[in-house]
């Protein structure tokens, strides 16, 4: 369910640039923006990457973040 708003709030439906402009911003550094203009540029050819390593840097990200309060939330279940 979380996911679903950070679907429609990116390029994999429509382009970024028909998107209002207060969305544009956030649609544009979205990781499923990212995602898919890597997945994309793959499939049809282009440039490759920049998606790819900004995709790449905010799977670390969120894993930089998710993994540590994950271990810290199973050391405290018993």
């Amino acid at each position: 369910m979380a996911i679903f708003p950070l679907i429609f709030a990116s390029s994999i439906f429509v382009p970024v640039s028909t998107m209002p402009g207060w969305l544009e911003g956030f649609a544009s550094l979205s990781p499923v923006t990212l995602s898919a203009d890597a997945a994309r540029a793959l499939a049809i050819g282009g440039d490759v990457a920049a998606p790819l390593l900004y995709s790449c840097l905010w799977a670390k990200a969120i894993l930089a973040v998710f993994v540590p309060l994950s271990v810290w939330r199973f050391r405290r279940m018993d």
